[in-house]
Protein backbone atom coordinates (compact mmCIF):
# COMPACT_ATOMS: atom_id res chain seq x y z
CA UNK A 1 0.00 0.00 0.00
CA UNK A 2 1.45 3.47 -0.92
CA UNK A 3 2.05 6.36 1.27
CA UNK A 4 -0.92 8.26 -1.02
CA UNK A 5 -2.98 5.50 -0.74
CA UNK A 6 -3.09 5.19 3.25
CA UNK A 7 -3.81 8.92 3.56
CA UNK A 8 -6.80 8.05 1.34
CA UNK A 9 -7.99 5.66 3.42
CA UNK A 10 -7.83 7.64 6.84
CA UNK A 11 -9.67 10.40 5.08
CA UNK A 12 -12.02 8.51 3.72
CA UNK A 13 -12.57 6.90 7.15
CA UNK A 14 -12.39 9.76 9.03
CA UNK A 15 -15.55 11.13 6.85
CA UNK A 16 -16.92 8.02 7.92
CA UNK A 17 -19.52 8.46 10.87
CA UNK A 18 -19.02 4.90 12.02
CA UNK A 19 -15.38 5.18 12.02
CA UNK A 20 -15.51 6.32 15.38
CA UNK A 21 -12.29 4.68 16.61
CA UNK A 22 -10.36 6.35 13.93
CA UNK A 23 -11.41 9.68 14.81
CA UNK A 24 -10.75 9.30 18.42
CA UNK A 25 -7.13 7.92 17.37
CA UNK A 26 -6.38 10.88 15.20
CA UNK A 27 -8.00 13.52 17.80
CA UNK A 28 -5.84 12.03 20.64
CA UNK A 29 -2.77 12.35 18.59
CA UNK A 30 -3.45 15.93 17.38
CA UNK A 31 -3.92 16.70 21.22
CA UNK A 32 -0.75 15.17 22.49
CA UNK A 33 1.13 16.80 19.19
CA UNK A 34 -0.54 20.01 20.29
CA UNK A 35 0.39 20.13 23.92
CA UNK A 36 4.06 18.93 22.95
CA UNK A 37 4.23 21.80 20.53
CA UNK A 38 2.85 24.10 23.45
CA UNK A 39 4.98 22.96 25.70
CA UNK A 40 8.13 23.02 24.07
CA UNK A 41 7.19 26.54 22.90
CA UNK A 42 6.00 27.58 26.37
CA UNK A 43 10.12 26.55 27.55
CA UNK A 44 11.70 27.94 24.68
CA UNK A 45 9.78 31.34 24.34
CA UNK A 46 10.49 33.67 27.06
CA UNK A 47 7.50 36.18 26.21
CA UNK A 48 5.32 37.25 23.05
CA UNK A 49 2.81 39.66 23.74
CA UNK A 50 0.19 38.91 21.09
CA UNK A 51 -2.66 41.63 21.88
CA UNK A 52 -2.60 41.53 25.52
CA UNK A 53 -2.91 45.14 25.54
CA UNK A 54 -5.74 45.46 23.17
CA UNK A 55 -7.12 42.96 24.47
CA UNK A 56 -7.22 44.42 27.86
CA UNK A 57 -8.36 47.74 26.05
CA UNK A 58 -11.49 46.12 24.68
CA UNK A 59 -13.12 44.74 27.90
CA UNK A 60 -12.16 47.93 29.86
CA UNK A 61 -15.27 49.16 27.88
CA UNK A 62 -17.03 46.12 28.86
CA UNK A 63 -16.59 46.51 32.41
CA UNK A 64 -17.19 50.50 32.43
CA UNK A 65 -20.76 49.35 31.04
CA UNK A 66 -20.71 49.34 27.24
CA UNK A 67 -22.67 46.86 25.64
CA UNK A 68 -22.05 48.06 22.19
CA UNK A 69 -19.63 45.87 20.02
CA UNK A 70 -19.16 48.93 17.57
CA UNK A 71 -17.91 51.21 20.88
CA UNK A 72 -15.77 48.53 22.06
CA UNK A 73 -12.35 48.34 20.45
CA UNK A 74 -8.79 48.43 21.13
CA UNK A 75 -5.24 49.60 19.86
CA UNK A 76 -5.96 46.87 16.77
CA UNK A 77 -9.15 48.01 15.96
CA UNK A 78 -12.65 47.20 16.55
CA UNK A 79 -13.53 43.97 19.15
CA UNK A 80 -14.27 41.12 16.15
CA UNK A 81 -14.25 38.34 19.43
CA UNK A 82 -17.94 36.46 20.69
CA UNK A 83 -19.36 37.34 24.55
CA UNK A 84 -17.64 34.44 25.98
CA UNK A 85 -13.76 35.93 24.72
CA UNK A 86 -15.20 39.26 26.76
CA UNK A 87 -15.96 37.48 29.94
CA UNK A 88 -13.06 36.17 30.23
CA UNK A 89 -10.62 38.88 29.54
CA UNK A 90 -12.25 40.58 31.91
CA UNK A 91 -12.13 38.26 34.51
CA UNK A 92 -8.08 38.07 33.60
CA UNK A 93 -8.00 41.94 33.83
CA UNK A 94 -10.10 41.75 37.30
CA UNK A 95 -7.31 39.35 38.28
CA UNK A 96 -4.29 41.00 36.81
CA UNK A 97 -5.19 44.77 36.92
CA UNK A 98 -4.82 44.70 33.57
CA UNK A 99 -0.90 43.94 34.04
CA UNK A 100 0.58 41.60 31.94
CA UNK A 101 3.21 40.53 34.39
CA UNK A 102 1.03 39.60 36.93
CA UNK A 103 -1.32 36.96 34.56
CA UNK A 104 2.08 35.49 33.36
CA UNK A 105 3.65 32.07 34.58
CA UNK A 106 6.90 33.14 36.55
CA UNK A 107 9.80 32.70 34.69
CA UNK A 108 12.22 29.10 35.47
Amino acid sequence: MTMLSRVRELVRKLCCPEETVTLCVVATALLMFETLLCLVIFLKVPYTEIDWVAYMQEVEGYLSGERDYTYLKGQTGPLVYPAGFVYIFAALRQLTGGDIATGQVPSR
